[in-house]
């Protein structure tokens, strides 16, 4: 076959170097405008939501050279690896970018979920507690297919029909409920003012009642004595007797009860809910009690307990000493 073919080469414009970010909820806003300056200065960027798979996918790219740099602003897989969560993204996780030698910046977004503040700011006038709740609903429930999840409710909210939004909970995919935000971690002469005015605890028994007659699992916050009553009288299924804010950590309170304060504590809160219903299971947590040893010891001493509510005691202290140690052997990288 003979003939003449005419091809003008076409040229083809310089390629962006890639950078890849990771994002989950509450580092959207960090990322979307980070993303943002780096395309104006000649950038690509991929995102990847860090629901684990997202994470795995980003470190396969990153280890086959396709990645120029990383903005890891979203370490909320890797700590579920500590812990045992269900996003996590394997053990591996932040180490392709070391073994390609390529630029990466990294942050503990989104490690608790919490904007990396204490749990007195879910308290105060930040943002929409009982909205976020919704909102971390849709980013949790898809991918937790086998373990019951609980949304903390703010009882006072003075802003919702508190039956229907409970019934959108349930719909959503929430197995029960716990009275977080709560009034109770407010003492003094603003907790009576509260009271007075119609935004106290009560509102919080009478959200656990309407939660129980929905048959969602109520697990309660009490205080002392007298919430333990109120919230068995309300049909709670467990009591959780708190202690206070959680101490030790980098963002812990200094405040605190001892332990043996604790276990005194606990017994009269045990001896006025079982007062109630003798079958009502209850737990302790907070103030001291922060690590393994701390809850051993009150468990040992309490009459009648049934176990231990790790909060910031599990996912807060497990992943700020995984992270540190972490770093820490990164750094001890020499030539």
């Amino acid at each position: 076959m003979a003939g003449m073919l005419k091809f003008e080469h076409t040229h083809k414009p310089d390629k962006k170097p890639l950078v890849a970010a990771t994002m989950f909820g509450v580092t959207t806003p960090c990322v979307t405008a980070a993303r943002k300056y780096l395309e104006e200065r000649g950038y690509e960027v991929l995102v990847f939501h860090a629901t684990g798979i997202g994470g795995q996918s980003m470190e396969a790219l990153i280890e086959a050279g396709f990645i120029e740099g990383v903005l890891d602003l979203t370490t909320t897989e890797w700590a579920d690896e500590i812990i045992g969560g269900v996003l996590n993204a394997g053990p591996n996780r932040l180490e392709a970018a070391g073994h390609n030698r390529i630029p990466q910046v990294i942050s503990v977004g989104a490690l608790d979920i919490m904007a990396g503040r204490g749990s007195l700011a879910g308290l105060l006038s930040y943002g929409d507690a009982n909205q976020i709740v919704v909102e971390m609903g849709a980013e949790v429930l898809p991918v937790v297919k086998h373990t019951p999840v609980l949304a903390g409710v703010c009882g006072t909210d003075p802003f919702r029909i508190m039956e229907v939004y409970l019934k959108q909970l349930k719909e959503q995919g929430f197995s029960g409920v716990q009275n977080f935000p709560t009034v109770g971690l407010i003492d003094g002469v603003f907790r009576q003012n509260l009271e007075e005015t119609g935004m106290g605890y009560d509102l919080e028994v009478e959200m656990i009642r309407i939660a129980h007659e929905l048959d969602l699992l109520t697990t309660p916050y009490v205080f002392d004595p007298a919430q333990a009553k109120a919230m068995a009288e309300a049909g709670a299924d467990i009591l959780v007797a708190h202690m206070g804010l959680t101490t030790k950590g980098s963002i812990g309170a200094k405040t605190a009860l001892t332990l043996d304060d604790c276990v005194e504590r606990i017994e009269a809160i045990i001896e006025a809910g079982r007062a109630v219903n003798p079958e009502i299971m209850i737990i302790c947590h907070g103030g001291p009690i922060a690590e393994p040893e701390d809850a051993a010891y009150v468990i040992e001493r309490t009459k009648g307990i049934d176990g231990f509510f790790g909060a910031s005691s599990i996912e807060r202290f497990a992943a700020e000493k995984g992270i540190t140690q972490q770093t820490e052997s990164f750094k001890s990288i020499r030539k």
